[in-house]
């Protein structure tokens, strides 16, 4: 059953801090039901009451998106995949499995929309972070390019 699968089991072991999505600009893993069934619980165990868990973290090969560290290029490319990716659509290879997992988000959470809801506003203050950090970036480079053009050490030689 789901409430013996090692995702769940790990989730709510007490130790776990957080799920990290890896994703990539398909976000392949939202398009399989089982993980799915791991967003929904990641979502579930985040809005528990004292709970210490910290939630989904979306990582990519470039950094974690919800702190800054991923690339903008990357970060845009997700959400604009995300911004269209319907979770109902999810697969598993044991049609037993989706039913079993679709049945439980409209248990859960009432259907889709109210999952889809929660990954897009992680998503959106995911998209914050990273804007944040990429115009701290080019604010800082700027700044340094900036001041080596005005150094007056800085001899501009003509040949003639």
């Amino acid at each position: 059953t789901w409430s013996e699968s090692s995702f769940y089991l790990t989730l709510r072991s007490g130790h776990c801090r957080g799920t990290c999505m890896i994703l990539d600009d398909r976000a392949y893993p939202l398009t399989r039901a089982w993980c799915l069934f791991e967003l929904l619980n990641t979502f579930l165990l985040a809005d528990e009451p004292q709970s210490t868990f910290r939630g989904l973290f979306l990582c990519s090969s470039t950094g974690v998106m919800n702190i800054g560290e991923a690339s903008a290029d990357v970060c845009l490319g997700i959400a604009e995949r995300l911004s269209t990716l319907k979770l109902q659509d999810a697969q598993a290879s044991m049609p037993a499995d989706k039913e079993m997992i679709d049945k439980l988000v409209m248990e859960e959470m009432g259907g889709f929309p109210a999952v889809e809801k929660k990954l897009l506003s992680n998503l959106t203050e995911a998209l914050k972070k990273a804007q944040e950090a990429t115009d701290a970036k080019f604010e800082n480079m700027n700044r340094t390019v900036s001041a080596r053009a005005n150094a007056d050490d800085l001899a501009i030689q003509v040949q003639l």
